[in-house]
């Protein structure tokens, strides 16, 4: 959900206040969910009769939370995982942002196109920082199947100069503070894990799906946003 830009930058936020193993496998686990080519890579599942959607974190901590423990490939996934949710509570619930009203998501990807240097040069990311893996044999490639090479030419290529465009969605404040947030929320996962607590709740973390959300709620969500502005 989240661009892969700023899934990297929040790694590189939290390296300030974690440790990791293997700073190559967490950066490609990180952005490994969207390079699916096959497959339900962020274990989507509906849930309450079919009016919610969410990640089944339950599922993937259940089949790879030994991997995470010492892996740092499948701990950036996880990390992903949890980015992406709370990203669509911060769009969808505090931002009115709707991906069912037409032209909504290519803005949203635009936005992505035109904040990618800028998130890139305000967090200190670089194409080198994302190295090709071999996960023929690793049990993550379970999931679904990846196109690794595809994905990393394709995030290498987010490194490039753009003229100055307006943006329609997410702003350079918005992403800047997603980026803040999501660090902490990431970093406090982390230690939750680690005293051995059991981890985000994934039906707590649903969203509602967007095509059942009327439009008099998404503008009323939208009229409270422009008022607090």
């Amino acid at each position: 959900m989240a661009s892969s830009m700023i899934h990297l930058a929040i790694v590189q936020e939290m390296r300030k206040k974690v440790s990791f193993r293997d700073i190559n496998r967490l950066f490609l686990g990180v952005i490994l969910p969207d390079g699916a080519v096959a497959g339900n890579s962020h274990l989507k599942k509906k849930i309450c009769e079919n009016t919610r959607y969410t990640y089944d974190l339950e599922f993937f901590r259940d089949r790879y939370g030994k991997y995470m423990e010492k892996d740092d490939l499948y701990l950036g996934y996880y990390l992903h995982l949890i980015q992406d949710m709370l990203y669509r509570r911060f769009m969808y619930e505090e931002h009115g942002w709707n991906s069912s009203a037409p032209g909504n998501v290519e803005k949203l990807h635009r936005d992505y196109e035109i904040l990618n240097e800028y998130v890139s040069k305000k967090y200190g990311l670089s194409q080198e920082m994302i190295q090709e893996l071999d996960l023929t044999e690793e049990p993550l490639a379970q999931l679904a199947e990846f196109d690794v090479k595809g994905l990393i030419k394709e995030v290498r290529g987010e490194f490039v100069q753009r003229k100055e465009e307006k943006l329609s969605i997410l702003t350079r404040q918005m992403a800047n503070e997603y980026i803040v947030r999501a660090t902490e929320f990431c970093v406090e996962e982390l230690k939750a894990l680690s005293k051995g607590k059991s981890g985000l709740d994934s039906t707590v973390w649903s969203w509602e799906k967007p095509e059942t959300i009327s439009h008099e709620k998404l503008n009323q969500k939208l009229n409270a946003k422009i008022e607090n502005m």
